[in-house]
């Protein structure tokens, strides 16, 4: 899986010929070569191909990066790769734009889609959820666990748990 963030130390070339940090997105986009699969008709913001952070239509899901070969990842099926959003990365609990970007507020995962998202999954199918069905809340990864309510965290590991 790629890394969701390489650091300011790295130089990747973005679609619209920037060098700059690296994210997953360009370490991709030499097998995609198309800008508009990387926007959501439903996010405000249109990427046209620059570094950014905040606008990212399907954020890539962290968990899966660190790194994971696709071989631990138990349930393929039913983990998610990305999900409709508005960051680079999420963990499924993420609230990353609480001070900057558009819109203000709100977790990573957005339900911009009849109050669901739309989700890929590591085996490469997709699928629309309902929000709450694959939102997990405010929990955050501590270690080798969840912090706080894991109802949906079997979306979001590796081994499925």
């Amino acid at each position: 899986m790629p890394k969701h963030y390489w650091g300011a130390g790295t130089n990747y070339k973005w679609p619209n010929g920037s060098t700059s940090s690296g994210m997953w997105i360009p370490s991709i986009y030499p097998y995609a070569k198309n800008i508009q699969m990387f926007n959501c008709p439903s996010n405000t913001y249109v990427w046209t191909g620059q570094y950014i952070g905040n606008g990212f239509s399907y954020p890539i899901n962290s968990n899966l990066t660190s790194p994971v070969n696709l071989s631990q990842i138990v349930y393929p099926a039913q983990c998610v790769v990305n999900a409709c959003g508005w960051y680079y990365h999420t963990t499924g609990a993420s609230n990353y734009e609480n001070t900057s970007g558009t819109p203000l507020g709100g977790p990573s995962v957005k339900k911009w889609h009849n109050e669901g998202t739309n989700v890929v999954f590591v085996d490469g199918h997709a699928k629309w959820f309902q929000f709450q069905t694959i939102w997990r809340g405010n929990s955050t990864w501590v270690g080798t666990e969840w912090d706080g309510d894991a109802a949906n965290s079997k979306f979001w590991t590796a081994a499925g748990t």
